[in-house]
């Protein structure tokens, strides 16, 4: 069985974290190797996403972007903050949402959080109705 691309980055995470400064060469120079025999070689940059993620949670710094049509109220933020949070199994105390606005969304939001993206907006509804219509 390969390992995924989090797994790869969760090994370089505790690579990282060994005190010898020769343990951890010879640690990452055994991932890279791993990587490559696995055919993974394809997927560095994934896993160097996935590793930024690891260390940001454990610096307690989650950040995202929500883009919307207009600026959204606290309230709302504090909402998709905590369904974050929730999804994310983290304290929302940890994540930070700024607010970018988008022109051309007619309206809903897309949230950019770590390495994905949760499209709430209406242009996205309107095209998953078209397809269902059209089949």
């Amino acid at each position: 069985m390969k390992a995924t691309s989090e797994q790869y980055a969760k090994l370089l995470h505790e690579a990282f974290k060994t005190s010898s400064e020769n343990e951890r060469k010879a640690l990452i120079k055994g991932i890279a190797t791993l990587i490559k025999q696995n055919g993974a070689t394809a997927k560095m940059a994934d896993i160097e996403a996935r590793y930024q993620i690891i260390k940001k949670r454990e610096s307690g710094k989650l950040e995202g972007v929500i883009c919307s049509a207009w600026k959204l109220e606290e309230k709302e933020l504090k909402e998709i903050q905590q369904a974050i949070a929730v999804k994310k199994d983290v304290s929302k105390k940890l994540i930070n949402l700024k607010n970018e606005i988008d022109d051309n969304l007619k309206g809903g939001f897309i949230v950019k959080f770590e390495n994905e993206i949760y499209d709430g907006s209406l242009d996205s509804r309107i095209n998953r109705v078209k397809k269902a219509l059209v089949g």
